[in-house]
């Protein structure tokens, strides 16, 4: 799947609106531009968008001011990545001058000069009717609200100049692990045009896999395009097919989006641990599969688990039908709970200090807020309020890790982990001993009610349904 992320990157978004200031236009695409095209008094140009002689111009992928104003590429050349070259890279197309995402591209729709009609879309390379469900229509092109800085959280919504966005939200930063590149936040990871860093974009024909360009996806992985190499068989975003996103709630297991459930991860000593679904009413558990590494700390993102592991510290995202392992993170020491928050970092306890954690990079910033009282745990509500276990007291987090009491908030004593918000009610494991129960706590007073015994091996409870 190819989703425009709203600009002229190597002319990968073709299908983005003009950017408009009144009565005058400027296009994402680079031929829209032209030596009439002049800024009207105290404007600029759109995000990392160059203001030349011509006007507006996206250097990435204007043939005349290929990477600089004024640096024209030769008769035969294309500006692909900001440098001229013989053919195109990044997952487009060499199309006449152009560079082009025929993935996206209604009107290179699957290859050069195939248009799409009646108002259609271009998915996957194929001409449809409708957007997928990870993206919106704006315009004649698909456009991925979260990404896009000039269809940021919803259509016609730019950033300011020197502004990226993240998450549906403009800001000077990229969150969740991505890394800014001019005005976009992109995966570098797995993006064909950014690969590895800002400045490398694959060759035709190559993809981007960890980090590296490469002849074609590593084993059970299947090239998206537009986003790189995926397995179908676990992603959220991408379950089945590279255009399929299961619903909120929803999981991904081999292939298939089935409802979510309350899910229990073993953390104890040792090299392997088991994933479990847990039935809220009672504290029962089914064993779902097996994990080379016991998980201390889980949390949702996107409808895809994550863990922290028990030995290294190291950030999983794990496939909840088959249990594999894909590193996406490392940190120093593991991470004691883990809290969503609404930009898209986990709330965590580190030695005894209130961290954020990274899940797409492992990045560990400090508060040098102390006294989290290392075991901890951490839980986040639908509206992203977090909630902190400390010495068996409820208390509610801000931002900056300030505390607030829960008024009513008894200690009943043992140590707390895997508090997590399911259906709208938080849980928690509560150990005493050598004994293991699941929990309930009442947001408003901080009761605590058993509703039953579960394994005490289980360190971490995680919900897509928070």
């Amino acid at each position: 799947m190819s989703v425009a992320r709203g600009r002229g990157r190597q002319v990968r978004w073709v299908v983005m609106k003009c950017f408009a200031w009144g009565a005058l236009t400027w296009c994402a695409l680079v031929a829209c531009s032209s030596s009439k095209d002049t800024l009207p008094p105290g404007a600029t140009c759109p995000a990392s968008f160059s203001e030349c002689s011509s006007g507006c111009v996206d250097p990435r992928a204007d043939r005349q001011n290929c990477g600089a104003c004024g640096k024209a590429c030769a008769p035969g050349e294309v500006c692909s990545a900001g440098a001229c070259a013989l053919d195109c890279g990044g997952g487009t197309k060499k199309c006449g001058a152009s560079c082009v995402a025929t993935a996206s591209d209604p009107q290179n729709c699957g290859d050069c000069g195939k248009a799409c009609d009646g108002g259609k879309v271009c998915v996957g390379g194929a001409c449809a009717v409708a957007c997928p469900a990870s993206a919106k229509k704006c315009g004649d092109g698909c456009v991925d609200t979260m990404l896009s800085p000039l269809h940021c959280g919803g259509c016609d919504l730019p950033c300011k100049q020197g502004e990226v966005c993240s998450q549906g939200k403009c800001g000077v930063t990229c969150l969740g692990g991505a890394t800014k590149c001019g005005d976009l936040c992109v995966d570098t990871k797995n993006d064909p045009g950014y690969c590895g860093d800002c400045m490398t974009a694959c060759k035709a024909g190559e993809v981007c896999a960890a980090g590296k360009c490469t002849k074609s996806c590593a084993p059970g992985e299947t090239l998206c395009s537009g986003v790189g190499c995926v397995d179908l068989t676990g992603r959220a975003k991408y379950c089945g097919a590279c255009d399929k996103a299961c619903n909120a709630g929803q999981v991904c297991s081999k292939g298939n989006c089935i409802a979510g459930a309350l899910y229990g991860a073993e953390g104890r000593n040792g090299n392997f641990g088991y994933l479990f679904t847990v039935d809220p009413a009672t504290g029962g558990v089914t064993k779902v599969a097996l994990l080379d590494e016991p998980i201390a700390a889980a949390a949702f993102k996107d409808g895809d688990l994550y863990g922290a592991s028990f030995v290294t510290g190291a950030i999983y995202r794990i496939n909840v039908g088959s249990g594999a392992l894909t590193k996406v993170a490392s940190t120093s020491g593991a991470p004691s709970g883990l809290g969503l928050r609404a930009d898209g970092l986990f709330s965590s306890c580190h030695f005894d200090e209130f961290v954020t954690v990274d899940p797409g990079n492992g990045t560990l910033t400090h508060s040098n807020v102390f006294n989290c009282n290392d075991p901890s745990a951490f839980g986040a509500d639908a509206q992203h309020k977090m909630y902190f276990v400390k010495q068996g007291v409820l208390l509610t987090l801000d931002d900056n890790f300030g505390q607030q009491f829960i008024n009513g908030t008894n200690d009943i004593g043992g140590t707390f982990k895997g508090v997590t918000f399911h259906q709208g009610t938080l849980y928690a494991v509560h150990f005493t001993g050598a004994s293991g129960e699941l929990v309930t706590i009442n947001t408003g007073n901080g009761i605590f009610k058993k509703m039953g015994s579960i394994l005490p091996s289980i360190q971490a409870l995680a919900s897509p349904m928070p």
